[in-house]
């Protein structure tokens, strides 16, 4: 899964490095939570991570996906968080 917070510039460059690094963690947490030990999560670049699920099938990655957009939508309602799969 990749994933892309957009609102991360804004917030850094608005209150400081620690408060955006804190809207990551935020974010970030239900996501690692929801992690097997073999699967890892890693900053691509910026504002965006990648998520590699390694012993799962392509059904269970999209709803792993499905669930964890939802997720962030509900408890962070104003960011955006774009999250695909591949």
């Amino acid at each position: 899964m990749v994933s892309d917070v957009d609102v991360y510039k804004m917030v850094r460059d608005r209150f400081g490095r620690p408060s955006g690094n804190a809207l990551l963690r935020s974010i970030l947490q239900p996501l690692v939570s929801r992690l097997w030990r073999m699967d890892c999560v890693g900053r691509l670049e910026g504002t965006q991570f990648s998520v590699l699920l390694t012993s799962t099938t392509e059904a269970k990655a999209l709803r792993a996906k499905e669930e964890t957009q939802r997720e962030m939508e509900q408890t962070n309602t104003k960011v955006f968080f774009d999250m695909g799969y591949c």
